[in-house]
Protein backbone atom coordinates (compact mmCIF):
# COMPACT_ATOMS: atom_id res chain seq x y z
CA UNK A 1 0.00 0.00 0.00
CA UNK A 2 3.08 1.99 0.43
CA UNK A 3 4.42 1.77 -2.82
CA UNK A 4 1.09 2.72 -3.99
CA UNK A 5 0.78 5.82 -2.05
CA UNK A 6 3.78 7.27 -3.22
CA UNK A 7 2.95 6.19 -6.91
CA UNK A 8 6.06 3.93 -6.88
CA UNK A 9 6.78 1.82 -9.96
CA UNK A 10 7.75 -1.19 -8.08
CA UNK A 11 5.34 -3.54 -8.00
CA UNK A 12 4.48 -6.57 -5.59
CA UNK A 13 3.58 -9.89 -6.16
CA UNK A 14 3.15 -12.91 -3.86
CA UNK A 15 2.90 -16.39 -4.54
CA UNK A 16 1.53 -19.20 -3.03
CA UNK A 17 3.56 -22.49 -4.52
CA UNK A 18 1.93 -26.01 -3.83
CA UNK A 19 4.10 -28.95 -3.10
CA UNK A 20 7.18 -28.51 -5.26
CA UNK A 21 9.89 -31.17 -5.80
CA UNK A 22 13.04 -29.25 -4.04
CA UNK A 23 15.97 -31.26 -2.40
CA UNK A 24 14.27 -29.55 1.31
CA UNK A 25 12.97 -32.74 1.64
CA UNK A 26 16.34 -34.61 1.81
CA UNK A 27 17.73 -31.85 3.75
CA UNK A 28 15.28 -30.58 6.15
CA UNK A 29 15.58 -31.59 9.66
CA UNK A 30 12.84 -34.62 10.21
CA UNK A 31 11.60 -36.73 13.37
CA UNK A 32 9.24 -39.06 11.91
CA UNK A 33 12.16 -41.91 11.49
CA UNK A 34 11.83 -41.69 7.92
CA UNK A 35 12.76 -38.65 5.33
CA UNK A 36 9.37 -36.36 4.30
CA UNK A 37 7.97 -36.10 1.05
CA UNK A 38 5.87 -33.46 -0.31
CA UNK A 39 1.98 -33.99 -0.48
CA UNK A 40 0.77 -34.81 -3.84
CA UNK A 41 0.29 -33.31 -6.31
CA UNK A 42 4.15 -32.16 -7.17
CA UNK A 43 5.09 -29.74 -9.17
CA UNK A 44 8.74 -29.21 -10.44
CA UNK A 45 10.27 -26.37 -9.74
CA UNK A 46 10.53 -24.79 -13.11
CA UNK A 47 6.47 -24.19 -12.85
CA UNK A 48 6.76 -21.60 -9.72
CA UNK A 49 9.88 -20.29 -11.72
CA UNK A 50 7.80 -19.77 -15.12
CA UNK A 51 4.77 -18.30 -12.42
CA UNK A 52 7.97 -15.79 -10.81
CA UNK A 53 8.69 -14.64 -14.79
CA UNK A 54 4.80 -14.03 -15.99
CA UNK A 55 4.03 -12.07 -12.16
CA UNK A 56 7.36 -9.82 -13.30
CA UNK A 57 5.84 -9.03 -16.89
CA UNK A 58 2.39 -9.23 -15.73
CA UNK A 59 2.04 -7.86 -12.03
CA UNK A 60 -0.84 -9.25 -9.99
CA UNK A 61 -1.06 -8.93 -6.23
CA UNK A 62 -1.57 -12.50 -5.57
CA UNK A 63 -0.45 -16.16 -7.31
CA UNK A 64 -1.73 -19.61 -6.16
CA UNK A 65 0.84 -21.92 -8.34
CA UNK A 66 -0.26 -25.29 -8.51
CA UNK A 67 -3.92 -26.46 -8.41
CA UNK A 68 -3.37 -28.71 -5.28
CA UNK A 69 -2.58 -25.57 -3.68
CA UNK A 70 -5.65 -23.60 -4.98
CA UNK A 71 -8.01 -26.81 -3.52
CA UNK A 72 -5.98 -26.39 -0.09
CA UNK A 73 -6.28 -22.81 -0.28
CA UNK A 74 -10.14 -23.09 -0.99
CA UNK A 75 -10.86 -26.05 2.22
CA UNK A 76 -9.26 -23.21 4.40
CA UNK A 77 -11.77 -20.27 3.23
CA UNK A 78 -14.98 -22.56 3.58
CA UNK A 79 -13.92 -23.66 7.00
CA UNK A 80 -11.10 -22.09 8.50
CA UNK A 81 -11.07 -23.59 12.22
CA UNK A 82 -11.77 -27.45 11.16
CA UNK A 83 -9.45 -27.22 7.50
CA UNK A 84 -6.59 -28.70 9.39
CA UNK A 85 -8.67 -31.40 11.06
CA UNK A 86 -10.57 -32.17 7.82
CA UNK A 87 -7.45 -32.27 5.73
CA UNK A 88 -5.56 -34.55 8.03
CA UNK A 89 -8.64 -36.94 8.13
CA UNK A 90 -9.88 -36.69 4.53
CA UNK A 91 -6.73 -37.04 2.93
CA UNK A 92 -4.81 -39.10 5.52
CA UNK A 93 -1.97 -36.06 4.89
CA UNK A 94 0.28 -36.77 7.56
CA UNK A 95 0.89 -40.39 6.09
CA UNK A 96 1.47 -38.70 2.70
CA UNK A 97 4.02 -36.93 4.12
CA UNK A 98 6.35 -40.06 4.88
CA UNK A 99 8.56 -42.04 2.63
CA UNK A 100 10.22 -45.54 2.91
CA UNK A 101 13.41 -44.05 2.89
CA UNK A 102 14.92 -44.30 6.64
CA UNK A 103 16.26 -40.66 8.24
CA UNK A 104 20.17 -41.12 9.20
CA UNK A 105 19.52 -37.91 11.32
CA UNK A 106 21.81 -35.30 8.63
CA UNK A 107 20.00 -31.91 7.91
CA UNK A 108 21.06 -28.23 7.58
CA UNK A 109 19.53 -26.41 9.94
CA UNK A 110 22.16 -25.43 12.03
CA UNK A 111 24.86 -26.38 9.40
CA UNK A 112 25.35 -25.78 5.52
CA UNK A 113 24.46 -28.58 3.50
CA UNK A 114 27.68 -30.26 1.67
CA UNK A 115 28.15 -31.22 -1.79
CA UNK A 116 26.58 -29.98 -4.88
CA UNK A 117 23.42 -27.88 -4.68
CA UNK A 118 20.39 -28.89 -6.59
CA UNK A 119 17.33 -27.18 -7.59
CA UNK A 120 15.13 -30.47 -7.99
CA UNK A 121 14.41 -33.00 -5.58
CA UNK A 122 14.10 -36.62 -5.78
CA UNK A 123 10.45 -36.92 -6.89
CA UNK A 124 10.96 -36.00 -10.42
CA UNK A 125 9.06 -39.69 -11.49
CA UNK A 126 5.76 -37.58 -9.48
CA UNK A 127 6.53 -34.10 -10.17
CA UNK A 128 4.39 -32.66 -13.00
CA UNK A 129 6.02 -30.69 -15.24
CA UNK A 130 3.44 -27.87 -15.72
CA UNK A 131 -0.19 -26.58 -13.95
CA UNK A 132 -3.12 -26.61 -16.47
CA UNK A 133 -4.74 -24.34 -13.32
CA UNK A 134 -1.55 -21.72 -12.90
CA UNK A 135 -1.57 -21.13 -16.78
CA UNK A 136 -5.29 -21.11 -17.28
CA UNK A 137 -6.02 -19.69 -14.68
CA UNK A 138 -3.78 -18.09 -11.94
CA UNK A 139 -2.12 -16.39 -14.75
CA UNK A 140 -5.68 -14.96 -16.09
CA UNK A 141 -7.60 -13.25 -13.55
CA UNK A 142 -9.79 -12.25 -15.81
CA UNK A 143 -10.97 -16.13 -16.59
CA UNK A 144 -11.21 -16.67 -12.81
CA UNK A 145 -13.93 -13.81 -12.29
CA UNK A 146 -15.97 -14.97 -15.97
CA UNK A 147 -15.91 -18.39 -14.26
CA UNK A 148 -17.34 -16.84 -11.00
CA UNK A 149 -19.88 -14.85 -12.84
CA UNK A 150 -20.86 -17.92 -15.02
CA UNK A 151 -21.43 -20.12 -12.07
CA UNK A 152 -23.19 -17.29 -10.31
CA UNK A 153 -25.08 -16.96 -12.96
CA UNK A 154 -25.86 -20.66 -13.78
CA UNK A 155 -27.18 -20.56 -9.39
CA UNK A 156 -29.36 -18.04 -10.15
CA UNK A 157 -30.86 -19.36 -12.98
CA UNK A 158 -31.30 -22.32 -10.78
CA UNK A 159 -32.69 -21.19 -8.27
CA UNK A 160 -35.39 -19.21 -10.23
CA UNK A 161 -36.51 -22.37 -12.18
CA UNK A 162 -36.17 -24.18 -8.43
CA UNK A 163 -38.94 -21.53 -7.54
CA UNK A 164 -41.35 -22.14 -10.15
Amino acid sequence: MELEHERSPITVSTLLPSSINTPLFEHARSKMGVLPQPVPPIYQPRVVADAVLHAISHPQPRMVVGGGGKMLEMVHRIAPRSAPTLVLRVGKTVQKQKTDRPDVGTDNLFTASSGPGAVEGSFGQRAKSTSVYTTVLEQHPQRIRALLAAGALLTVTALRRGRR
